[in-house]
C-alpha cells in the first residue's frame, strides 16, 4: 500500500505512530499502538508539504500556466503517484492515457518537460532522461507525498479550473494545402501557448494505411473543443476541406467553429460563416506575426470556457 513499498517510508510512519502513542523507548514486550493510520498519514504528509509543496506546485503549473489549460505536468505527477516504482516512462504512460496524450506530447516533443526538470529546485526532486523519456524521483518521501495527497484539493490549490476533458484536442485546424504555411505557424503559436492542436501532418503516422475519413470525421465532429477553419482561396474546391466542412457544419450553431478568412476571398451573401465573429489574415503579409496574434485571441477564447 505504501508508494514504492519503501521501508524508509514505513519507518517514518511507524515513528510518528509511536511518538503519538508515547512509546519512546523499545518496550520489553510487543505493544499494540492504537494510533489511527489516517491521522499518522495526515501528519507525515503535512510535514512533507513543507519540504515539497511549493516545488511540486511549480512543476504542476509548468512553464506557461493557464487555469483553463490541460495541465500536462499535473497529469505526469499523477502518473508518478500511481506508478509501482519511482519512475515512469512518459511514452508508455501516453499510450495508457489517450486523452492526455496530445497535451503531454507537446511538452515532451518541444523540450518543455526537459527544461522544466532542469530548474534548480525541481532538479533536486526529479530527474528526466530525455533520451529514454523516463522521469524518476530519488527521494522515496516525494513518492509517498504524491501518493497520499488529496488530488482534488491539490488541483484547486495549483489553480486549475478543469483538468479532465472529453475532447482530445483544443483546436482542430481545417485548411487547404495552399494555406499550409499560415496553418503551421498558427499550430506552433497555439502549442507554444500550451494548447493541443490537431494538425494533419503531425498525425499522419496514425492514419497511414487507414480509412482517412473514418479517422478524421470524429475529430471535426466532436473530438476538438473548436474547429479553426482557415478559409483561403481554394478552401471550397478541395476534397478534404469540403469533407471536413461537412463534418463540422453542425457545430456552427454551437459557436464551436472559429473562422479565419483570407483577405483575398471576398465576402459572399450566401456564406454562412460570415455571420460569425472571426479573424482574417493577409497571405501577402508576415504570416508568423499574424498567426501569433490570432493564436493569442484563440487562447483567450479557450480560457473563457
Amino acid at each position: 500500500m505504501l508508494a514504492g513499498s519503501s521501508f524508509y517510508v514505513a519507518q517514518l510512519l511507524c515513528l510518528d505512530a509511536c511518538v503519538q502513542a508515547e512509546v519512546l523507548e523499545r518496550p520489553d514486550e510487543m505493544q499494540a499502538v492504537a494510533t489511527s493510520y489516517a491521522a499518522v498519514q495526515r501528519r507525515v504528509v503535512e510535514r512533507q508539504r513543507t519540504r515539497f509543496g511549493d516545488t511540486v506546485r511549480s512543476f504542476a503549473r509548468g512553464t506557461k500556466f493557464r487555469p483553463g489549460g490541460r495541465a500536462p505536468y499535473l497529469h505526469i505527477l499523477r502518473w508518478l503517484a500511481e506508478a509501482e516504482s519511482w519512475s515512469v516512462s512518459i511514452m508508455e504512460e501516453m499510450r495508457k492515457h489517450p486523452t492526455e496524450k496530445s497535451s503531454v506530447g507537446v511538452v515532451l516533443d518541444r523540450g518543455y518537460l526537459a527544461s522544466l526538470a532542469q530548474q534548480e529546485q525541481i532538479a533536486k526532486l526529479v530527474h528526466f532522461d530525455r533520451d529514454s523519456g523516463v522521469l524518476s524521483v530519488e527521494d522515496p518521501m516525494l513518492v509517498f507525498y504524491l501518493w497520499a495527497i488529496s488530488w482534488p484539493e491539490f488541483v484547486r490549490n495549483v489553480g486549475f479550473t478543469k483538468v479532465d476533458y472529453s475532447e482530445n484536442y483544443d483546436c482542430a485546424l481545417s485548411f487547404a494545402g495552399e494555406d499550409r504555411q499560415f496553418a503551421e505557424h498558427l499550430r506552433d503559436a497555439l502549442e507554444d501557448l500550451g494548447h493541443t492542436v490537431f494538425y494533419d501532418l503531425a498525425e499522419q503516422h496514425r492514419f497511414l494505411g487507414e480509412d482517412v475519413e473514418a479517422f478524421l470525421g470524429p475529430i471535426y465532429q466532436s473530438g476538438s473543443r473548436y474547429v479553426v477553419a482557415i478559409l483561403g482561396e481554394t478552401y471550397g474546391r478541395k476534397r478534404w476541406t469540403l469533407f471536413e466542412a461537412g463534418e463540422y457544419k453542425e457545430r456552427y450553431l454551437k459557436g464551436e467553429v472559429l473562422p479565419i478568412w483570407s483577405k483575398r476571398v471576398p465576402p459572399l451573401p450566401t456564406d454562412a460563416s460570415r455571420d460569425l465573429g472571426g479573424l482574417d489574415f493577409n497571405p501577402a503579409d508576415d504570416l508568423m506575426t499574424q498567426a501569433q496574434a490570432h493564436a493569442a485571441v484563440i487562447s483567450r477564447k479557450l480560457g473563457d470556457i
